[in-house]
């Protein structure tokens, strides 16, 4: 069982923010364009910005929610690619549903498997015991 969060509806917070943050980045028309001649680092990122928001839902949201938020993230990232094929200034690509879904499936199995999945308990733990070192002094 997972340690309860102190901070739950700040993590929650900021989780939705990054949605809404990949959401604004998936349909801006200009992205800083970052030349690093790397072989398909646009799929790293998609797959990297998915991971992220399932690791973080993982920690965040109780398990018998998982499969339903797993689904909202890869149907997210389905639906954005395909509006960034409407919009005209970007670009559909399949390999980036791919690269979403992989991404999902990914973060959700490090969180479960790792100790990545109690990655704020322990931040909160920290916290909490540099406050009572500082409240000594």
């Amino acid at each position: 069982m997972k340690p309860l969060l102190r901070f739950l509806k700040f993590w929650r917070l900021l989780g939705w923010l990054a949605v809404g943050g990949v959401i604004y980045l998936s349909l801006t028309p200009a992205l800083p364009d970052f030349k690093l001649d790397a072989l398909s680092l646009d799929k790293l990122e998609h797959f990297m910005a998915y991971a992220l928001l399932s690791g973080w839902f993982s920690q965040i949201y109780p398990l018998r929610f998982h499969g339903f938020l797993g689904l909202f993230l890869a149907a997210l990232g389905a639906v954005l690619e395909i509006m960034q094929g409407l919009t005209g200034y970007r670009d559909f690509e399949y390999m980036d549903m791919v690269a979403n879904t992989l991404g999902v499936a990914g973060g959700y199995l490090l969180a479960h498997i790792t100790s990545a999945g109690i990655a704020l308990s322990r931040l909160e733990y920290y916290w909490e015991s540099y406050n009572r070192l500082q409240n000594r002094r």
